[in-house]
């Protein structure tokens, strides 16, 4: 059973492309099963557009998401005044009076994250946040002894220091120009590279792997009571 996942701008970020998201979201399918992305083009207010950051610890509340995750994209700085915030990749310390900037944030009880660009150069840093974030969202991390939820092993995903190990991810990129040839019959040109991603260590991809069958479960327990709360 494949487990639903959207994705939402951020309503003062809403040219930023998704790609990256759909890269982590990869990293993370061979463990959990199939993560189907049933919508990307709807935005959503985070905070008042006129901010060039958003104070996570201020968001108190989300509207019912019918899919099973929920994905926020955002090209402006998340930041925390605690460190008590579901989970953090941490990118530059603490700015400010107390305030820790973040790369990502994952609200459990909503099973909704935000993700952050502001930090990153390239697809990379946001991709691995993604797939970071969204294993928080599957309660990978709860329990761990590390405080702040996050494995001790500097190479995983699931470090907030995480570095090295790597596994390739193909992407097969294709811009609107070639989109448009094809239509009209010109040869189809794609462009392919190989970003490199760090990954989960053995212990946080086993603990994937048996959280997955009771994540479908449950998720697809709730998808048959929203359908059949809209019958």
């Amino acid at each position: 059973m494949a487990l639903y996942v959207e994705i939402l701008h951020d309503q003062a970020s809403q040219s930023l492309s998704t790609e990256p998201l759909h890269l982590g979201l990869q990293l993370l399918q061979p463990l959990v099963g199939e993560l189907l992305i049933v919508k990307e083009s709807r935005s959503i207010k985070i905070a008042d557009e006129t901010e060039n950051s958003v104070l996570v610890d201020k968001i108190r509340s989300w509207p019912a998401f019918s899919a099973n995750v929920t994905l926020v994209l955002t090209d402006r700085l998340l930041l925390s005044e605690c460190g008590d915030v579901a989970s953090a990749v941490e990118n530059g310390g603490r700015i400010g009076t107390g305030l820790k900037r973040l790369t990502g944030v994952a609200f459990t009880n909503h099973d909704v994250a935000i993700v952050s660009s502001a930090n990153f150069a390239g697809e990379v840093g946001v991709a691995k946040t993604v797939a970071h974030e969204t294993a928080h969202l599957f309660n990978i991390g709860k329990g761990q002894t590390n405080a702040d939820g996050h494995c001790d092993d500097e190479l995983c995903i699931m470090s907030p220091v995480s570095t090295g190990v790597t596994s390739s991810i193909e992407i097969d990129r294709r811009t609107k120009r070639n989109r448009l040839k094809a239509a009209i019959g010109m040869p189809k040109l794609t462009l392919k590279e190989t970003p490199i991603y760090s990954k989960f260590c053995a212990g946080c991809e086993v603990k994937l792997l048996k959280r997955a069958p009771a994540l479908q479960h449950e998720y697809g327990m709730r998808t048959l009571q929203n359908f059949s709360k809209h019958k």
